[in-house]
């Protein structure tokens, strides 16, 4: 009995540590000074191959769940947006890829996996002193799809 119940727990908390940061951008949907935008997987889907500048993005994007954008440039909202994201920071299920600090400005690039090959979510958030945006891109697609974008390789 148990391990029944912990076997239960334990999915509880992984469903609840997949939809963190799409529950962050609901979170954040209709509230005032708060930018959003919400892509479907289907309208991915629905463009036509897309080759921009010798990068073939139509593997990737066959992949590809969600893309989701949370921004505010707005003071009070900013400390509010940055207070979640730094949850998200500190949230172990999530790989951190790349760090950008400057001046003013930081960009951290996070990934979570569900096994070793398959990623489900890329995250970028960058906080600056004036603004403070997350963009998460949900799915299932492999580093392959994302060196292939990087490098412009087909």
């Amino acid at each position: 009995m148990r391990l029944k119940n912990l076997i239960i727990l334990f999915i509880m908390m992984l469903s609840v540590a997949s939809l963190s940061a799409q529950t962050l951008a609901e979170k954040y949907q209709d509230k005032k000074g708060f930018t959003t935008v919400y892509i479907s997987g289907a309208m991915f889907r629905s463009f036509p191959a897309a080759n921009v500048s010798d990068v073939n993005f139509t593997s990737m994007m066959a992949g590809i769940e969600s893309f989701i954008v949370v921004t505010t440039d707005k003071q009070e909202q900013r400390k509010e947006l940055a207070a979640d994201i730094e949850k998200l920071r500190k949230d172990k299920s999530y790989e951190l890829l790349m760090k950008i600090n400057d001046d003013s400005s930081k960009v951290d690039f996070y990934l979570k996996k569900n096994n070793k090959d398959i990623i489900k979510e890329l995250i970028m958030i960058a906080d600056s002193k004036g603004d403070c945006s997350l963009i998460q891109l949900n799915g299932s697609f492999t580093m392959k799809n994302i060196e292939e974008l990087v490098d412009g390789n087909k």
